[in-house]
């Protein structure tokens, strides 16, 4: 069994790793949100029953994306701010997942001037 850390290794653990995570958690939160809000429109383009756009980026990523593809990449993005928001969602069956609920720690984890 690993000897517990000191207070101080705690403290860099925090300012050095949570804290900065935490930051980035939030910035994708909102991001995410920002999506979801903006970009509807072209999500009920691809949910058409014979939808037309496909993907033509240039920069060559391993995959282009497919109508379906969008479709389940917005359901994420739903989701995940559900999520964030402190809803419950069933995984599998398996019960409700209430990890969301603890996103106002996260928030608060975050440096005020962010």
């Amino acid at each position: 069994m690993a000897s517990p850390s000191t207070d101080d290794q705690v403290q860099r653990f925090v300012d050095e790793v949570l804290r900065p995570f935490c930051t980035k958690f939030r910035a994708l939160r909102q991001e995410a949100a920002n999506i979801l809000v903006q970009n509807e429109d072209e999500v009920l383009n691809v949910r058409q029953q014979s939808p037309t756009w496909t993907d033509t980026n240039p920069s060559n990523p391993a995959h282009l994306l497919t109508p379906d593809d969008v479709n389940a990449l917005w359901t994420l993005l739903f989701w995940f701010d559900k999520f964030c928001a402190g809803a419950g969602i069933d995984v599998d069956g398996g019960g409700v997942n209430l990890g969301g609920a603890q996103y106002p720690i996260l928030v608060k984890a975050c440096p005020l001037n962010v």
